[in-house]
Parts: structure tokens; C-alpha cells; sequence
């Protein structure tokens, strides 16, 4: 799969709230827009001239404009470069290498699971399962009301479920704990993205239900492409990259 190396221009960033914000570049001198499956992602590097101190960092892929040759992300401010990122300037560019990884292998009867940051892994892949008029169920789980309102906004006309630990909106209480998690056992697959405890608690409820399922892990990735190692996962063909075979996975080849 191609990958590419440009300059992207900040051309739109907003914020949420204090910790999350959506950034979209425009990728420059680009003759080509590679295909981009939803899940893969691009890493992010200042240039050196800016600070040389930031390495760069993964960022799913949230959704991207052919067309336009934009990619957008939404980011939580966690370190150095997502706080970097938070405070940038329309017009100002930042490195980008695309698209990395692979993605989610779509499929009919699914049901969509999306804890925080998570968000930002289902937003293309569910583009493309509505693409494909595939029958689905989406869940969305967040501390508060803050990630629930920007998927409102992303997807109006889907009946989605939602659980906020404040009770904000939809269920109160975590994800994992929400009623539709119940009926697991009816979907044909299960795709979840969000934090490791929320991701181990499903692939146990899928594997006691034999439901197929695949997750995005998050792991540390300086490179990008295999080199530095330091996304190492533990799966049943031994210890692969999480950027290259990854990041998303079958849970069944996963040794958690």
C-alpha cells in the first residue's frame, strides 16, 4: 500500500472542550491521494525547525476528502505535540506521513463500539458500512456530554446509543456496563475502540458469545513502519507491530 510523505496546511481547528479538538490539513504538491481504510492512521511531525525535541506521534485517520486532499483528526491533548497541535494557527503546516497500518474488513449485522478518544476511529468506518447498507448498531461511551455532541453532529440522522459516566446523556455509567452490551450475542461482529480495560472486557464478552470481533489498539509508535519496535503486541503468531499489522486486529489472534 502506498504511503506518503507530505506537508499539510492547517486549514480548520476547533475544540470541543478543554482537552478535545478537531484539526483538518490540507495534504500540498500531492498528485495522488492514496486509498485510505478507515482505521488506518498518519503520523505527525513538527518540522525541525519548530522544535526538533517532539517526536512524531499516530493519529487515526478520522475522515478524509479525496477531493480536497484533506485528512481530519480529533485529538485529546495528552503530551508535548497534541498540546502543540491544540494551539497552532490556520495556515501554519506540519509533517505527515499517511496512511499507515491496516483497517477494519467491513461487514453486515455489526455492532460499533466507541469509548472517548475511540470516537475517532468509527467515524469513516461507519461512512463506509452505511456506504455499503449494511445493518448496524452504534454505542458511544464518554466521561460526559462533549464526545456525544460532536457524533451528533458528525452522524444527525443515525439512532445511535450512548453512556456517559455522568449521565449527561444516554445511560448512566461506563460503556461496558450499557444494556445494548446485553444482547451482544445478535450481532454478526463486533468492532471496539477506546481504552484497553473497555476493549479486554468486550473481546471476553465475544469470545464467551463466539462473536467476531475486531479492535483498535493504541499503542506508543515513534516510526510508523516497523522499525523502532516499540509498538510491539503479543499475538498467536508471535510478537508483531502494531503499526504494520496492525492497529486493528481480530481479537481471536490477540494474547492479552
Amino acid at each position: 500500500m502506498k504511503k506518503v510523505q507530505a506537508k499539510a496546511k492547517v486549514v480548520e481547528k476547533y475544540n470541543l472542550n478543554a482537552h478535545y479538538y478537531v484539526i483538518k490539513v490540507k495534504i500540498l504538491n500531492l498528485e495522488k491521494f492514496p486509498t485510505i481504510q478507515p482505521g488506518q492512521f498518519a503520523q505527525i511531525r513538527l518540522d525541525y525547525s519548530v522544535n526538533n525535541s517532539i517526536l512524531p506521534r499516530p493519529f487515526t485517520i478520522m475522515d478524509y476528502n479525496e477531493q480536497d486532499q484533506t485528512l481530519r483528526f480529533l485529538i485529546k491533548r495528552v503530551g508535548k505535540l497534541t498540546t502543540y497541535l491544540q494551539n497552532v494557527n490556520v495556515n501554519e503546516t506540519i509533517n505527515v506521513l499517511f496512511p499507515l497500518g491496516n483497517g477494519f474488513t467491513l461487514s453486515n449485522n455489526s455492532l460499533v463500539l466507541a469509548g472517548g478518544s475511540g470516537v475517532a476511529s468509527i467515524i469513516l468506518l461507519l461512512k463506509n458500512i452505511i456506504s455499503k447498507n449494511f445493518d448496524f448498531d452504534v454505542l458511544v461511551g464518554s466521561k460526559d456530554i462533549t464526545l456525544v455532541t460532536f457524533f451528533k453532529k458528525e452522524f444527525p440522522e443515525i439512532n445511535a446509543y450512548f453512556s456517559t459516566e455522568d449521565g449527561s446523556a444516554g445511560e448512566k455509567g461506563v460503556i461496558t456496563e450499557h444494556s445494548l452490551i446485553k444482547s451482544i450475542n445478535k450481532y454478526s461482529k463486533v468492532y471496539a475502540c477506546g481504552p484497553e480495560v473497555m476493549m479486554k472486557k468486550i473481546v471476553s464478552l465475544c469470545t464467551l458469545h463466539n462473536v467476531d470481533c475486531e479492535v483498535s489498539l493504541e499503542n506508543t509508535m515513534a516510526c510508523g513502519f516497523g522499525v523502532c519496535l516499540c509498538c510491539v503486541v503479543k499475538t498467536i503468531y508471535g510478537n508483531l507491530c502494531t503499526c504494520t499489522e496492525g492497529p486493528v486486529f481480530n481479537s481471536k489472534h490477540l494474547i492479552w
